[in-house]
C-alpha cells in the first residue's frame, strides 16, 4: 500500500481597505403599488443624477435587489390581516476609490437634495483577483512548510506530489469598519465621512495537498 502524507495549507493576507463601498438601501411606501413604484424611482433618479453630476462614472452605480412586499397586520377583532399598503425597495451599491473628498461630496450631494434617503459605508479591496492568486500562492507555500517539517520528524523522505485538493470558498473582501447614516444623524447638518482609518482586511484560503512519502 502506498504511503502517503496529506497536509492542507492555510493561505493568510492582510491588505488595506483602497475601496469605498456606499449602499442606498432606496424605500418608499403608498397604498397603491404603482404610486409606491413612482416613489422609489424618484428616490433612485435623484441619486443617479447627483452622482452623474459629480463626474463618477454610472457604470459604478449597480442593483443589487429591487423588491415590492405588500404590508400587512393582523387584526385580533376581524382575525384577519388587515392590508396597510404597499412597500418597495431599490438597493443601490455604489463603488469608488477610497478618497475622503468625493465620498463627502456625494453624500453631502444626496443628503442635500433628500435627508430622507439613508445609506451605508464600507471599505473594501478593488483587486480581488490579486489577492486570491497570493492567497493560494501562501496556501501551497504553507503546505510544502508543514510538510517538510512532518516528514523530517516523521524519518520519511517527500516524493511526488499525487493530488492537490482546493475547493474554492467564498473570501470576505470586505473590512470590519463600517459607517451608517440615518435620518436622525443626517438632519443635524452635513453628512461627513469621519476621517478614519478602517481595519485591514484579513483573508485565508486553504488548499490540501498530498505527497508520496517513502
Amino acid at each position: 500500500m502506498e504511503r502517503t502524507l496529506v497536509i492542507t495549507g492555510k493561505g493568510k493576507l492582510s491588505v488595506n481597505p483602497d475601496l469605498v463601498i456606499i449602499k442606498f438601501p432606496v424605500k418608499a411606501r403608498d397604498l397603491n403599488y404603482v404610486t409606491a413604484v413612482e416613489k422609489l424611482n424618484t428616490q433612485v433618479k435623484l441619486i443617479r443624477n447627483t452622482i452623474d453630476s459629480l463626474g463618477v462614472g454610472m457604470e459604478n452605480l449597480k442593483t443589487k435587489d429591487f423588491r415590492v412586499n405588500t404590508l400587512t397586520r393582523w387584526n385580533k377583532r376581524t382575525e384577519q390581516d388587515d392590508f396597510l399598503g404597499f412597500s418597495a425597495q431599490h438597493d443601490l451599491v455604489l463603488e469608488i476609490p477610497f478618497d475622503h473628498a468625493l465620498v463627502n461630496r456625494i453624500i453631502n450631494s444626496i443628503t442635500k437634495c433628500d435627508n430622507g434617503i439613508e445609506f451605508r459605508i464600507e471599505f473594501g479591496v478593488r483587486d480581488k483577483e490579486s489577492c486570491l492568486k497570493e492567497l493560494l500562492v501562501n496556501a501551497i507555500k504553507n503546505a510544502k512548510e508543514k510538510a517538510l517539517i512532518i516528514a523530517k520528524t516523521a524519518d520519511v523522505l517527500l516524493q511526488e506530489i499525487l493530488n492537490i485538493n482546493y475547493s474554492f470558498a467564498d473570501v470576505y473582501f470586505h473590512s470590519d469598519t463600517k459607517l451608517c447614516y440615518d435620518n436622525n444623524s443626517m438632519m443635524c447638518g452635513d453628512a461627513l465621512m469621519p476621517d478614519i482609518n478602517p481595519s485591514d482586511i484579513d483573508m485565508s484560503e486553504n488548499v490540501t495537498v498530498t505527497w508520496r512519502i517513502e
